[in-house]
């Protein structure tokens, strides 16, 4: 056996043996792939009371690189079991035999000489111990090489996979083993920990890995405007980590840092914290053993130096131990100012925090469970409790290796971490120091927690695929540890705050986004709903960094959704419970994810990691968080049906938004709708008795508030404010009787912009002309977002050379496309070529101002970017520059090489690109379109159906904007008639003093007024007339256009012919007071006799007193009086 064992464990290594033995055709191995098993490492865990036993495969007695098996037991059983042996090992090809092997230093040499190290002198070179196996096959050798590196050089004889990408199966496998010889350093710098496979026959470079992880933050697309900061020297009354200071006599020393939970200098003032270590166990029993921090097990140190880390400066980047502060009394308070020019002032302070700030980090994991066993970092483990010591990390404060940038070494248990913080130049107002940024600290620490824990203590290369979340573990424990949980609620407000990382060190505000392209939030409405388990297949999101915030943000939402589910939050990180069960919200996330590292294996993909944690829920908690922990990682894209292939080590991944259990959606989870459309959707499950409800929060870009539904369909019409489509999530909650987990699922509804015309009805006159800039009427489309081609007709001129300058030095001649725009408002804008079709998406972005002459590059040349990150594969541009509201500029999108075309798309940080001219059709969907352009006049126009303005109607037309024309807006021109209306009678009698109302037909439509004229002067009249004598009157149609007022053609002539009666006659029977009872249209005045025609009753009402000069009846006619009415007979 090999590796690190636990003394206690022997009888479950056996016992983990045997399960392999007997359970290896369900673990899907054959007898060639378990013979020979090597152990590892095997430890007991000191928290949870269970054995880890890791295997490696093995092949011919040689291990098989990062081909682990992980088995845990509780209670002397096995438990829970995973691998990543290769099935079938005796049929893959090999190369490489041990009889015509290059000998380890001869392997060192090639792998020193491959990464530039090719004069190194290897005669000083000390041989400390070798390992053969059983026939002298020499199989690792242990050297000592000042010249190359300070520390141990490992080589050591290993199996490598070799895996090729198959087109036809779109697929990563295994093609090969090759035998070769891992040559493990860190080089004297500091600066790389070189993991190397060198070909055991041929010498050749297989593979190549840095074990240091440089994360590159300081890019000029980080700077942020100036902004207020907290003065360290100012009280506060936060929460510390220690005990806070009293004034007069105390026993314990202090420190005067920047304390838990504060991230950085600009989130809070430094104070004093005492007997720290004292927070987390009984002294003697603890990490924090013997003379708090500052006693190694061996040495007690006045320095800030002691069993967990050793602290010290190392301006001149050599790597050797350098100066750090002295206390007699171990109280480390130093001076510190805010401001410019600081480092050397601050320094002091610097290491204190630093020195701080990694012991609390490790003394807090430490009561999470990654303690001795497990591989921490220690000079001196528990007596106990085993691992390996003598493995403290060294911290180096403001290194002088670099700027803007950090980074961890993490070797195997035994072999010293090594910490490497810079300054930054990411501020006009104040000198960045990594080492007062806790965030990007812990961070840095979290890799040697994640490195240590997976794959066991005795292999720190489980982290070296693809697809693994080594950058998200560290940003999630940063977060654990930099967040102020008492300011918390258990809710989704809290849970949607956004949070960055590393805001201090990049010369942002508090809320800026950090040194990810996103903040970390629950909030996928606002803030980064793009986040899911697809992206680790999108080239935007880098490896590791990248990769690693993808699952960070999925292990942050599970945080939120723990804690939503216990509503509870522990105020304090560190504050744990004596039972393991008893704990709750944050830190029960914070213990699965320390445990789901432990269980997960080697090179674990995603949705391993995501097992692993959901096995650790089961083993602590008995599942009580499974719902809670299915639902954050589906609401990401890592649900039921999601897979990563057949590797962990490519790209290549299948996103499922599935419940992981309980019921689920059977309608469609994405949809499309054009803003201002009803958007009708009906939510289904093949699970029975489902009950179904949603909610859909507020969005950015569209004006609807937010909404909740206990019903299953949805039907709103959700209105798009921008020119670029607006995802909306509809979060439905389905529950059933037969189910454990209520489920959550997101339908996202993608709502396309339509346009809101300025002029969406143009009228005009029947045969008139339309006005020169009149018509249907359409704003300029205004975006943050514009595609763009370049292609052998394009224009050409000479970039800029070099990545983010300011200065014009004549580079490559490109071809071009310029984007002129006005800037909407002062300040900061970001600029960034998104997504091409360049080779290698190698772009290059120029900034101009007022205006450009490809002949002269130079002249008002502002900025030019060609790489986002070059370390990280992003060669992509992006640019960030200050503007003036009002000035124009001009962007110019080009490539770095010369001769290259493809297509590209531009984004803003606001909008200001102008779109080009907007698509008239003449159908709602299809067609090609008849016009472009802002203002749409169809008439004559080839194709409109206008050809003039002889025909009256109305035509319906439908603009789109040029980029999207799935979503038309209706609009309507319409020619508006002026035929003449047609009377109803070209003669009309009334007697002398009575009065008739003319009418006409024929004048239709919205607005349309008939009027009425005397034929003798054209006056207008209005209903009824009463001439005094005959008059003739004529009516015209008249509408109100858009281009003026439209009027008919006269109608014929109606002639009022005006007749003096001799007596007021009844025309029908009616009231005497009514006109339209007499033939005169009148009411008898008593001027004239009333005749009262034969079978005609006129009734005259109570309280009415009729007038007649007589009173005449014929045949039947009569007069009825009612109650007091009455006839006046005037003499």
């Amino acid at each position: 056996m090999m590796g690190m064992v636990d003394a206690y464990a022997q009888i479950e290594i056996e016992t983990a043996r045997q399960y392999v033995a007997a359970n290896m055709q369900q673990q899907q191995l054959t007898p060639p792939d378990i013979d020979g098993l090597l152990l590892s490492s095997a430890y007991k865990s000191p928290t949870t009371g269970w054995y880890h036993v890791y295997f490696n495969q093995a092949y011919q007695s040689v291990e098989v690189y990062n081909r682990m098996m992980n088995v845990v037991l509780m209670d002397k059983q096995v438990s829970y079991t995973n691998h990543n042996f290769i099935a079938g090992i005796d049929r893959i090809a090999k190369t490489g035999t041990s009889k015509s092997m290059i000998s380890p230093v001869v392997a060192l040499q090639k792998a020193a000489a491959n990464v530039g190290l090719a004069s190194t002198n290897l005669l000083p070179i000390q041989e400390l111990a070798t390992a053969k196996l059983a026939d002298g096959t020499l199989t690792k050798a242990v050297y000592s090489l000042t010249n190359l590196s300070n520390e141990k050089i490992n080589v050591k004889l290993y199996w490598l996979p070799v895996t090729t990408f198959t087109v036809e199966k779109k697929q990563t496998a295994i093609n090969k083993l090759a035998l070769t010889w891992q040559v493990r350093f860190l080089t004297k710098d500091g600066k790389h920990g070189w993991n190397i496979h060198v070909d055991a026959t041929s010498g050749e470079i297989l593979q190549k890995k840095d074990a240091i992880i440089s994360c590159n933050f300081g890019t000029s697309t980080h700077l942020a405007a100036p902004h207020e900061c907290v003065d360290g020297t100012q009280p506060d009354g936060a929460k510390y980590f220690g005990i806070q200071k009293k004034s007069g006599a105390f026993t314990g020393n202090g420190y005067t840092v920047f304390d838990y939970p504060i991230e950085g200098p600009t989130f809070g003032p430094r104070t004093e914290s005492v007997m720290p270590y004292a927070r987390f166990a009984p002294a003697g029993v603890g990490p924090g053993t013997t003379n708090g921090w500052h006693d190694d097990g061996v040495t007690s140190y006045t320095t800030t130096r002691g069993n967990n880390v050793y602290a010290q400066e190392d301006i001149d980047d050599n790597d050797q131990p350098g100066a750090s502060p002295q206390s007699a009394t171990l109280d480390f308070t130093y001076p510190y100012t805010f401001g410019l020019n600081t480092a050397v002032g601050n320094r002091d302070a610097a290491i204190t925090n630093l020195f701080y700030w990694n012991n609390l980090i490790h003394d807090v994991l430490w009561k999470f469970g990654f303690d001795e066993p497990s591989g921490n970092f220690q000079n001196s483990n528990i007596q106990g409790l085993g691992g390996l010591g003598n493995d403290y990390v060294i911290a180096d404060v403001q290194d002088g290796g670099g700027t803007n940038n950090a980074n961890f070494f993490t070797d195997n248990d035994g072999i010293r971490g090594r910490m490497q913080m810079y300054l930054w130049n990411t501020s006009s107002t104040y000198q960045p120091d990594g080492d007062f940024d806790n965030g990007i600290i812990t961070h840095e620490y979290g890799h040697g927690w994640s490195t240590r824990l997976t794959g066991g203590p005795a292999n720190s290369s489980c982290l070296d695929n693809a697809e693994q979340g080594g950058e998200g573990w560290s940003d999630f424990l940063a977060l654990m540890l930099t967040t102020n949980w008492s300011s918390l609620s258990a809710n989704v407000a809290s849970a949607n705050i956004p949070r960055g990382v590393g805001t201090y060190s990049l010369g942002q505000p508090t809320n800026g986004v950090g040194i990810r392209d996103y903040p970390y939030s629950y909030d996928m409405d606002n803030v980064n709903g793009n986040v899911t388990y697809a992206k680790v297949g999108d080239a935007d999101f880098a490896i590791p960094h990248g990769i690693g915030s993808i699952w960070a943000t999925m292990l942050w939402d599970m945080t939120w959704e723990i804690i939503m589910q216990d509503n509870h939050i522990e105020q304090n990180i560190y504050t744990t419970p004596s039972s393991i069960t008893a704990m709750r919200g944050n830190i029960a996330a914070l213990k699965l994810v320390n445990e789901g590292l432990r269980m997960q294996p080697c090179s674990p993909s995603f949705v391993q990691a995501r097992d692993a944690i959901l096995q650790a829920d089961q083993m602590l908690f008995g599942g009580r968080y499974h719902c809670a922990i299915g639902r954050a990682f589906a609401r990401r894209g890592l649900g039921a049906g999601a897979s990563t292939g057949v590797s962990s080590n490519d790209r290549l991944v299948t996103e499922s938004f599935a419940p992981i259990d309980g019921p689920a959606l059977s309608s469609p989870i994405t949809a499309t709708v054009c803003s201002n459309t009803l958007f009708t959707y009906n939510a289904t499950s093949t699970t029975a008795n489902t009950t179904i409800s949603w909610v859909r929060m507020p969005v950015t870009g569209v004006s609807n508030g937010s909404a909740i539904s206990s019903s299953a369909a949805i039907n709103e019409t959700l209105i798009n404010t921008t020119t670029s489509p607006v995802v909306v999530r509809y979060v439905f909650t389905l529950s059933a009787p037969s189910a454990q987990c209520s489920t959550q699922q997101t339908i996202k509804v993608t709502v396309y912009p339509s346009i809101v015309p300025i002029v969406g009805s143009y009228s005009v006159c029947q045969d008139a002309s339309v006005p020169t800039g009149a018509g249907l009427v359409v704003p300029t489309q205004i975006s943050n977002l514009v595609n763009g081609a370049l292609t052998t007709g394009s224009p050409t001129y000479a970039r800029a050379a070099n990545d983010d300058v300011t200065t014009y030095n004549t580079g490559t001649t490109v071809y071009y496309q310029s984007f002129t725009f006005v800037a909407p408002a002062s300040g900061p804008q970001t600029f960034e070529v998104t997504a091409s079709t360049f080779p290698d998406n190698d772009s290059y972005l120029s900034l101009y101002q007022t205006s450009f002459n490809p002949a002269s590059p130079a002249t008002n040349f502002l900025r030019g970017d060609d790489d986002i990150d070059f370390f990280e594969g992003l060669y992509l541009s992006k640019l960030t520059h200050t503007l003036v509201a009002g000035s124009t500029y001009i962007l110019v999108v080009g490539t770095f090489y010369s001769g290259i075309t493809g297509s590209f798309t531009l984004q803003a940080t606001d909008q200001g690109f102008q779109l080009g001219p907007p698509n008239w059709f003449t159908a709602p969907s299809g067609g090609s379109p008849v016009f472009s352009g802002t203002v749409f006049n169809p008439v004559g126009v080839g194709g409109s159906g206008v050809p003039n303005t002889n025909t009256p109607g109305t035509t319906v037309f439908y603009v789109a904007s040029p980029n999207q024309s799935i979503c038309r807006t209706a609009t309507t021109f319409t020619v508006l008639g002026t035929a003449s209306p047609v009377v109803s009678s070209t003669s009309v009698i009334i007697t002398s003093g009575g009065s008739a109302t003319l009418n006409a037909t024929g004048c239709t439509g919205v607005g349309a007024t008939l009027k009425w004229y005397q034929t003798a002067d054209n006056v207008a009249v209005s209903m009824p007339v009463s001439p005094t004598v005959t008059t003739q009157y004529y009516a015209r149609c008249q509408q109100t256009a858009s281009s003026g007022v439209c009027l008919s053609v006269p109608s014929q002539n109606v002639t009022v012919t005006v007749v003096t009666p001799t007596a007021f006659s009844s025309a029908q029977t009616g009231n005497w007071n009514v006109p339209t009872t007499w033939d005169c249209n009148c009411i008898p005045n008593g001027t004239l006799p009333v005749q009262i025609m034969s079978t005609h009753v006129v009734t005259v009402p109570t309280a009415y007193t009729g007038q007649a000069k007589k009173l005449k009846f014929t045949g039947s006619g009569k007069v009825r009086l009612e109650g007091t009415g009455k006839v006046n007979i005037v003499n």
